[in-house]
């Protein structure tokens, strides 16, 4: 159990800095967009997806925002800001 606990603590680490709900309403919104927007091109076949169960995946870009926002991305702000700007 402890195992399981200790591996849990390293895929979703505490914030280093204080967490506010509103922090989260860019990513949120910004999944339920393209999830919206992939449903609507399938649906009114626009564009037919061969493997639409990889959109399952999809929530990966949140765990890759928590990663980022709360400083374990291995850069520093400046290099992360660098390295988003190029």
């Amino acid at each position: 159990m402890k195992t399981l606990l200790r591996w849990m603590k390293s895929l979703f680490p505490a914030p280093r800095t204080p967490f506010q709900p509103v922090h989260g309403v860019g990513i949120a919104l910004a999944m339920a967009a393209y999830l919206l927007a992939m449903w609507l091109l399938q649906r009114f076949h626009v564009m037919q997806f061969m493997r639409p169960w990889m959109f399952v995946l999809t929530p990966l870009a949140g765990w890759v925002w928590w990663m980022h926002r709360n400083g374990y991305h291995g850069l520093s702000r400046g290099r992360a800001n660098a390295a988003l700007v190029v």
